[in-house]
């Protein structure tokens, strides 16, 4: 599993980890880890969606924490960041056309891996652009998830000085211009 994932010596994978890459309809590749619970009693498993330019290993210490308490977890790439398939040529730049697509992505990870392969109840817990997919996704959730923690998850721009109608035309003549990248 060390080739799944990127080491180092200050934050090193956590027990009992497994993981690799599937496949979307659309023919990106995701990669996922999970993480069995190393506690006893076993809670469920706790999906964990992490932010923009955020990566698995990033949250390493998180999931040892989780393990050790007794959950088990499941953890993705988005698309367009960490190992999962880029859609810019500039491997650098995290992109998606729509939130939909992540939408679509949480969908099928609970499909292929989540559902099969880890232990309920579930819960989510996710942070920041991950906290925004979940509220996205939360109607095929309904059913699945007992629980949501979403921190930090982006809603609004406080105090702008402009409607949101007025930004996204001003954002569309930019398009049109081609200035949209």
């Amino acid at each position: 599993m060390t080739d799944l994932f990127h080491l180092t010596e200050d934050n090193p994978a956590p027990r009992n980890a497994a993981g690799g890459f599937f496949t979307t309809p659309d023919g990106k590749k995701i990669r996922y880890g999970v993480f069995a619970a190393v506690a006893r009693p076993l809670l469920g498993t706790v999906v964990l969606l992490t932010g923009r330019n955020e990566c698995i290993e990033k949250y390493f210490e998180t999931i040892r924490n989780l393990a050790d308490r007794g959950f088990g977890v499941a953890v993705l790439d988005w698309r367009g960041q960490g190992d999962s398939s880029r859609l810019l040529r500039d491997r650098q730049r995290g992109h998606v056309r729509s939130f939909r697509d992540y939408a679509r992505d949480l969908e099928q990870f609970f499909e292929e891996i989540v559902l099969p392969d880890c232990r309920g109840p579930y819960y989510i817990l996710a942070h920041s652009t991950g906290a925004v997919i979940a509220l996205l996704a939360s109607p095929s959730m309904v059913n699945r998830v007992r629980r949501m923690v979403l921190l930090a998850p982006f809603l609004e721009v406080p105090d702008m000085p402009v409607s949101i109608a007025t930004v996204r035309r001003v954002c569309a003549i930019f398009c049109a211009l081609g200035l949209g990248w």
